[in-house]
Parts: structure tokens; C-alpha cells; sequence
């Protein structure tokens, strides 16, 4: 991949120092590289034979990835395939996703999104420039936990810009005023990972009690976003079957399928 312009993503894993510390190493690896590598890279691929007329994209798809992905101990970067919009909608389509499970699965992150030139050599693990800067520096001054997508995403794709305030994708992108650490709030979209998913003991129990300030400041900020997307009464579509593969229900949970959702907050 030649020095271009690139959708990144730049995900942080919260609380890794402290599991690093209090679980034990064996345990954390296996973990690990099950749920972020193996099960992120199975999802990191088109579902076979899906029906076009579900489908957001008509053209038939290759069995190619959504997106570029390297990972580095606590951090997770996503890179599109090239400067198109509809490579761009797949990676954020896929981080969306990802998130999502990694949540549910007990793995919280927070993430940045931005449009802009980068160099990647893959082979090598060189991965330079200002967009996964931003895209980093986003992440860092966010306060709570989740992804926001940077304005530069739509100052390069108006399209983009226009389908996401439409049915289905203003909900996967919930635009919402995130908290930032400077105690201000930033409009922009957001991988919105409360939609379309079922957590048996109810949303509150992705969020384990703490003593710390800062990590309850964070769940309380995350869980103020739930309650705001909740009461827009879109929190599952009408009609799951008429969804792509990727954008269907995950359940959280030890009960057999189908689960019901627990108390929401």
C-alpha cells in the first residue's frame, strides 16, 4: 500500500495495563488472541452468498476484507483498502462491528476515525502519517468509552455524509455530543455499539463496579450515550431478517438463543 489517502481507525484497549498486572499471562494471551485476533478476523470478511437486495453493496463482493488490520499490544489499527467511499464505509461498517463484540465480550476500547495520507508498508510494520496522528490524538481526549468518527471521514465523502442521516446507518453511526477530557463536548458520529444488541443481564453489567474516579467517570459518561440512543425508541430494527450478515443481532449472554435483554440501565 503506497502513500495515499486512507480511512484509519486507532482503537485503544482500556484497563490492559491492569489486566496485564492481575491476570495471569497464559490466561490473557489465550483471550486475547481469541476474541481480538481469530474472532476479528473471521468478522474481517464478507458473509458468503448474501442476497444483493440486502446487501449495501450491489456489486457481487470478493472474499477480500473489509479493512487492513495491526495490531500492537493494547492498540488496534484499521486501515481501508483505498480512498473510496465505499471502502471507508466498509471499514467503519467492520469497526462497528468489532467494537461491538469486543464490549460485549468484556473488552472495552476506545477509538478515533479520520480521513487522510498515510504511508503503510504492511510487510515491514511502517505505518506513517497525519491521519493516524488524529486519529490517535482523537482517541486520546475522548472520556468515556467508544469511537468517534472525525469530520475529515465526511469532508472527504459528502455521500457518506447524506446516507448516514438516512434509515438503518444514522442509528449504526449515532451522532451524539461525546465527552471530551477538557470537560467540553465534540458533535460528531459515533460507532454506536448499543444498537442491535441483546445483553442478557441488561446494559449496565458491560461495566463492572469500580473504585476508580476516572473509570467510573468514563462508564457514566458510556452509559449516559446508551440512555440518549435508548429513548430514541431505535434500539433494534424492525425487521432483522432484511439485515446484512454483519449488522445482525449479538447477543451477550449464557442462556440459550434467542436471549431477552435484561433491564436497560
Amino acid at each position: 500500500m503506497p502513500i495515499g489517502n486512507y480511512t484509519v481507525a486507532f482503537l485503544d484497549i482500556l484497563g490492559f495495563k491492569e489486566a496485564i498486572y492481575h491476570i495471569p499471562l497464559g490466561a490473557l494471551s489465550n483471550r486475547y488472541e481469541y476474541i481480538v485476533v481469530e474472532i476479528g478476523e473471521l468478522l474481517n470478511r464478507p458473509f458468503r452468498n448474501v442476497p444483493k437486495e440486502i446487501s449495501f453493496f450491489p456489486k457481487p463482493q470478493p472474499r477480500q476484507e473489509w479493512c487492513k488490520r495491526h495490531i500492537f499490544s493494547d492498540s488496534i489499527i484499521l486501515f481501508s483498502l483505498d480512498d473510496t467511499s465505499d471502502n471507508c464505509l466498509k471499514l467503519l461498517l467492520y469497526a462497528w462491528k468489532f467494537t461491538q463484540l469486543l464490549l460485549g465480550a468484556g473488552v472495552p476500547t476506545r477509538g478515533g476515525i479520520t480521513f487522510g495520507e498515510m504511508y503503510i508498508n504492511k510487510k515491514k510494520q511502517v505505518f506513517l502519517g497525519k491521519a493516524l496522528t488524529e486519529a490517535y490524538v482523537l482517541e486520546q481526549n475522548q472520556q468515556w468509552i467508544g469511537t468517534a468518527i472525525d469530520d475529515s471521514v465526511f469532508r472527504a465523502f459528502p455521500v457518506l455524509d447524506e446516507a448516514f442521516k438516512g434509515p438503518l446507518l444514522q442509528d449504526i453511526f449515532f451522532e451524539y455530543d461525546v465527552p471530551m477530557k477538557n470537560c467540553k463536548t465534540q458533535r460528531v458520529r459515533t460507532l454506536n455499539w448499543r444498537w442491535n444488541l441483546v445483553i442478557e443481564a441488561g446494559t449496565r453489567s458491560l461495566f463492572p463496579l469500580s473504585k476508580d474516579r476516572k473509570i467510573k467517570k468514563k462508564q457514566k459518561n458510556t452509559l449516559k450515550y446508551a440512555k440518549t440512543f435508548i429513548d430514541t425508541g431505535r434500539t433494534y430494527p424492525q425487521d432483522e431478517n432484511r439485515l446484512p450478515p454483519l449488522l445482525r443481532r449479538l447477543e451477550v449472554g449464557s442462556g440459550k438463543p434467542p436471549l431477552k435483554h435484561g433491564d436497560d440501565l
